[in-house]
């Protein structure tokens, strides 16, 4: 994973606006596969994916888009599951 650090004018606060020129990147993670397996069991159905849970140090910039993600997601896990138990 790459993190691009912004510059002192770029918007962090609107991720509508694209940053333009040329930004610094770091390595922040490294993801490596060491096998696979089925999804037949479902070990991430009952997973949402929420952008507003952050590792300690590390705080949400004022981006409104991010506070309505949380709520969304959720929904969108429950439709999942609600359409799983149908079948």
């Amino acid at each position: 994973m790459k993190a691009i650090i912004a510059n002192s004018e770029d918007d962090i606060n609107n991720a509508a606006i694209q940053w333009a020129g040329e930004h610094q990147t770091i390595t922040a993670a490294k993801l490596v596969f060491d096998m696979i397996s089925s999804e037949a069991d479902g070990q991430c159905d009952k997973m949402v994916f929420d952008p507003l849970i952050l590792a300690e140090g590390i705080s949400p910039s004022e981006d409104p888009i991010l506070e309505a993600r949380s709520p969304v997601y959720a929904v969108g896990l429950g439709r999942k599951l609600s359409e799983k138990a149908k079948m």
